[in-house]
């Protein structure tokens, strides 16, 4: 629900200038997300958007928050065996490794260095082996500034990691911790992973998948897709952030494989 001075309102969030009554610019309250405010004539002429530069953000504010949600910026990705090396990173940049591995038995995966575990996913026989195997994990940090490698990783349980993607994000203070939409695993040798939910409007949306080897040319539609492999473990990744809200896709490879995945989501702190 919502009121912008001057207007009488017919349905949700829209409304008519009552006779020939003149406004001025108005301001707009609201409870709830808002997306847009566009102002016309009964002919629907476009008059404005409202505020002038048409930035929307938090609701209850003037022009719903008048906040622009965060963008994220890549500043760069490396890649790895059970560490990455990257270009130092700096100070204040949001920081995001995607590692996959291969072990024994069912564990949780930690990073040293102050890396903080967004999520992680799979575990299954394969290849009539026994143990659990192929699993993928998303860690993140802010950048203390002059970073040149991910963390080494540990499994409970044991294994080691086997491949490592990072990026660094420009801003880490415009990220407010992450949350899963969804995790999911092949259990059998098929070449898609079917994932549920949503990644909302403005979040950054990161997909991780991990595989016992190469993984062919991996799809997953709205994200911008990247594969690695080291030895016999393979991550693949992809990244988005869109306006609009995204049902999250199928993921796909050519040939078949074994695979666990997950989609963590990170929000603007300012939306």
């Amino acid at each position: 629900n919502g009121n912008l001075d001057g207007f009488n309102y017919e349905e949700y969030l829209t409304g008519a200038v009552p006779g020939d009554a003149d406004i001025t610019e108005p301001t707009l309250t609201a409870t709830g997300d808002v997306s847009a405010v566009q102002v016309a004539t009964n002919n629907g002429q476009w008059i404005g958007v409202f505020p002038p530069d048409g930035t929307l953000g938090t609701p209850g504010g003037p022009g719903g928050g008048g906040a622009t949600p965060a963008t994220a910026t890549q500043v760069q990705t490396a890649t790895g065996g059970a560490t990455a090396t990257f270009a130092a990173a700096a100070e204040g940049n949001l920081l995001v490794a995607v590692v996959g591995m291969r072990q024994e038995t069912a564990g949780v995966p930690t990073m040293a260095g102050g890396w903080s575990l967004a999520g992680s996913a799979g575990g299954f026989a394969s290849d009539n082996q026994t143990g659990t195997r192929h699993r993928v994990a998303i860690f993140y940090k802010v950048a203390d500034g002059g970073e040149t490698s991910t963390g080494t990783v540990t499994w409970t349980g044991g294994g080691s990691t086997g491949a490592t993607r990072v990026y660094e994000f420009t801003g880490a203070a415009n990220w407010g911790s992450p949350s899963t939409v969804n995790t999911n695993s092949a259990f059998s040798e098929r070449g898609s992973i079917p994932f549920t939910g949503t990644v909302g409007e403005n979040r950054l949306g990161i997909l991780a998948v991990g595989s016992r080897e190469a993984m062919g040319s991996p799809t997953a539609a709205g994200f911008t897709m990247q594969n690695h492999v080291a030895g016999d473990v393979g991550v693949a990744t992809g990244r988005v952030q869109q306006a609009s809200a995204l049902t999250v896709p199928t993921y796909t490879i050519t040939g078949t494989n074994y695979m666990s995945g997950l989609i963590v989501q990170f929000q603007p702190t300012n939306q």
